[in-house]
């Protein structure tokens, strides 16, 4: 998985002829701002999967076991 930190870290070499150093450094703060928005999205998400995965694995417990829940 590409890290944020290589992003951030990535130097390239300069050219004559080649890409306005201004625009490519802008873009990579976009990409930036968007992989540390998808992380913590993600992150979020494995946090709320695994919530539900212990409730669903509680209510499994409770019916094979013909208990009720205490909700």
């Amino acid at each position: 998985m590409l890290l944020s930190s290589e992003i951030a870290n990535k130097n390239f070499r300069r050219a004559f002829i080649g890409y306005d150093m201004e625009q490519v450094d802008a873009f990579l703060d976009e990409i930036l701002a968007e992989l540390d928005r998808m992380q913590q999205e993600r992150h979020e998400l494995r946090e709320r999967l695994d919530a539900m995965q212990d409730t669903m694995q509680t209510k499994l417990y409770l019916a094979q076991t013909n208990e009720k829940p205490n909700v």
